[in-house]
């Protein structure tokens, strides 16, 4: 798993600048999780549909790793730094959780028959309008 993992590391981190926003970062890698789902979906639905919970748990303030998982890592942390730079209130895990269960989704309808129509464009306004949805939600 460990070597999946760092795997989609390096796929979700292509264009990714440490130097803008979480929130940009977050977008890209979003995009980016999609095309590795599109173009690799046995390792996609080994790292996201049959085994993420054998590997990490979660409890009520975060989610911690049992093993050594660079793609969820790198995903954590752009998520903690978005926290910080949006002053979000709510809990990491929630947080964690919520941003997960969006892409991850996302990534699946993209894949299904409902989603193959999706262009590139498509994708990065759904992500867009997401992350603008959630963060105006957590400054309510």
């Amino acid at each position: 798993m460990t070597r999946l993992s760092t795997f989609l590391n390096q796929e979700i981190d292509q264009g990714i600048d440490q130097k803008i926003s979480a929130r940009d970062q977050l977008a890209q890698m979003g995009f980016n999780l999609i095309t590795f789902a599109k173009r690799y979906p046995y390792f996609f639905e080994a790292l996201f549909i049959k085994f993420p919970f054998k590997y990490m748990k979660v409890t009520q303030e975060t989610i911690v790793l049992d093993s050594d998982l660079p793609g969820f890592d790198k995903f954590k942390r752009i998520v903690l730094d978005l926290r910080k730079e949006e002053n979000f209130t709510n809990s990491e895990a929630e947080t964690l959780f919520h941003f997960w269960s969006f892409i991850s989704g996302l990534a699946v309808l993209a894949n299904s028959p409902i989603g193959r129509d999706l262009d590139n464009q498509a994708i990065h306004t759904t992500i867009n309008h997401m992350l603008d949805i959630y963060i105006k939600g957590e400054q309510i």
